[in-house]
């Protein structure tokens, strides 16, 4: 299936202030990153990038970092799924190699 290119549901990479990277300081509160976690990881939820939540709510756009940790986690999110069967986004364009945690422990 050919990808449409010009919508990108899914950002690829953490932004500087991403709370998925794992070079940066945590600042989430513990039970908001359990609550992430949860809805994002076990619940198939999509977690919104919080640069792009300011717009209105169909432009808001997938953490790239959030993407990420779920594909090394092998629990890709259901927009995930979604936009790669609808030829809007593949995994394959994942920085899987960007500073993001290897599991939802660290």
């Amino acid at each position: 299936m050919k990808q449409c290119t010009s919508f990108r549901p899914i950002l690829n990479a953490p932004c500087e202030n991403c709370p998925f990277r794992s070079d940066r300081e945590g600042f989430l509160d513990p039970e908001r990153v359990k609550s992430i976690l949860n809805d994002t990881l076990m619940g198939g939820r999509t977690f919104s990038c919080h640069k792009t939540t300011h717009k209105p709510k169909a432009a808001w756009l997938h953490c790239g970092g959030a993407a990420i940790l779920a594909q090394k986690f092998g629990a890709p999110t259901q927009a995930m799924q979604l936009a790669e069967r609808f030829g809007f986004w593949g995994t394959a364009e994942l920085k899987l190699d960007a500073p993001v945690f290897n599991t939802p422990v660290e």
